[in-house]
């Protein structure tokens, strides 16, 4: 700040002073001032920048030699053109961006220093310069380099937000702002920052293409009427990007395809399924499609955990079942789904979530597998007692002296469970009192009978009457069986 000042009280006294030469001559030097501009530039955008109209004052009077000076902010000279019409013919669209001084000098004698890159302050001999300079603004944008996307939505109503968009590399310029525009370049909305831009809300209006700018631009380009206070106000001198003119970079877009399409999912049958990670192979069976409402371009199946990861893409039924459950050393739910979805899904990749997927798309309900690992594995101990032998004669007949081993059961849960040979279940008595108490005159008439005893975790499935033990799944045991005999 020193320097400039001084710079300055040495040129003003350049003005004031330098108008008589060492042999005492006073003839006027300069007298007046020079016209035109100021002028604004977007410079290294290839379209030539050139000054016009810049004149002398009326009534200015010269000395016997002149010449025009351009300087840049800090007064080193950059040219001295001759004439108007060799200054008219500088590009000004060259060279780094910055302010640029025109000035007129007038001599009757040689100057020491007139030259290109020495700073105007020593210019010394008999002199003057114009009392103003002319400015010329030279200014220029940088773009930013975007990255993300493209997205694709379904317009159906729910909320549409971009997101992981990135600059790259930032841009320059006065004046910033992003810009949303449809296909034809129409200007739908100027966010601040980033985060307005994620909070867009791409599900309204018509479908089609929309696209996401950052904008580098300069004040000429800037609307003079804008304020942030009213709604609606525009923030640019144009309603549509293809209108823009002045001073502007703008960035690679980012593509947003927005969809109409009414998708429906599959229902999908089977399970659910509920495994003991024991080291033996579980496989999922039973599982079936019915596309009869179904609607959508393209069909696939997904298997998730329970929070949406998506772990795996099968191609079929067959690759579903296929898969062993138990082959993993973590436990933890299991979700089959059916998708069906148009061209542009975005997301569908293992690794990815199902909470995250964009486009128009429908999720059928999803099938539960569970995968439970415990510290031992199940044992429901040792009975003993029977068998018992009854006769379908009217009269009641019970069990009874039947006794449990459990001193190696191991299980969260335990019951008793009866059944007929071919393992369908017909009692589920929760304490040996209960199973002494079952009147077995009125149970599996003419048939016999088998008493087992059953440990079990809380994920079993299947443990009803009338379901078969035999399709009993997750981490069980049952013991021994004690036959009933009914003739």
């Amino acid at each position: 700040m020193k320097n400039n000042f001084i710079k300055t009280i040495i040129i003003a006294l350049l003005l004031l002073g330098c108008d008589d030469d060492d042999n005492g001559d006073t003839s006027l030097v300069f007298n007046g001032s020079i016209t035109g501009g100021p002028f604004t530039f977007c410079v290294n955008d290839g379209v030539a920048d050139n000054v016009s109209d810049i004149a002398l004052g009326e009534g200015s009077s010269t000395g016997s030699n002149s010449t025009w000076i351009v300087t840049d902010n800090d007064n080193i000279i950059l040219s001295l053109p001759s004439s108007i019409s060799e200054l008219e013919a500088i590009n000004f669209d060259v060279g780094e961006p910055g302010i640029r001084l025109i000035w007129y000098l007038s001599a009757n004698a040689a100057v020491t220093n007139l030259e290109v890159g020495q700073d105007i302050v020593n210019l010394g001999g008999d002199f003057d310069l114009s009392k103003t300079a002319v400015k010329v603004n030279r200014n220029a944008t940088v773009a930013a380099v975007l990255s993300g996307g493209p997205f694709t939505f379904c317009i159906d109503g729910n909320e549409d937000n971009v997101g992981g968009i990135t600059v790259d590399e930032e841009g320059s310029g006065t004046n910033a702002t992003w810009v949303i525009t449809d296909g034809d370049g129409l200007i739908l909305a100027t966010p601040n920052t980033l985060a307005d831009v994620e909070e867009f809300d791409f599900n309204e209006g018509d479908p089609g293409n929309l696209s996401i700018w950052n904008l580098q631009y300069e004040d000429d380009v800037a609307n003079p009427d804008f304020d942030p206070e009213v709604e609606g106000s525009l923030k640019l001198t144009v309603t549509n990007a293809n209108d823009l003119s002045g001073c502007f970079s703008l960035s690679n877009p980012i593509t947003v395809t927005r969809n109409v399409s009414e998708v429906s999912a599959a229902t999908i049958l089977g399970g659910p399924y509920s495994f003991c990670m024991d080291g033996t192979a579980d496989n999922v069976n039973g599982l079936d499609i019915d596309e009869s409402e179904a609607v959508g371009t393209n069909s696939a199946w997904i298997l998730t955990d329970a929070g949406g990861a998506i772990l795996q893409l099968p191609a079929s039924i067959a690759e579903i079942e296929a898969i062993d459950f138990d082959s993993t050393e973590s436990g933890g739910t299991r979700l089959i789904w059916n998708i069906r979805y148009e061209d542009g899904l975005v997301g569908l990749e293992v690794g990815a979530s199902a909470g995250d997927l964009v486009g128009c798309f429908a999720l059928s309900d999803s099938i539960e597998i569970q995968r439970t690992i415990t510290a031992e594995p199940n044992n429901a101990g040792t009975i003993s007692g029977g068998p018992f032998n009854f006769t379908d004669d009217g009269m009641p007949d019970f069990v009874s002296d039947i006794e449990l081993d459990d001193e190696n059961l191991v299980g969260t849960n335990t019951s008793w469970v009866v059944t007929d040979n071919a393992g369908i279940i017909l009692a589920l008595p929760a304490t040996l009192a209960e199973l002494e108490a079952i009147n077995f005159e009125n149970i599996n008439v003419g048939s016999e009978c088998l008493i087992w005893h059953m440990s079990y975790e809380d994920s079993l499935l299947g443990l009803s009457v009338f379901n078969s033990a035999n399709e009993l799944s997750g981490c069980f045991a049952l013991s021994n069986s004690i036959q009933v005999n009914k003739n």
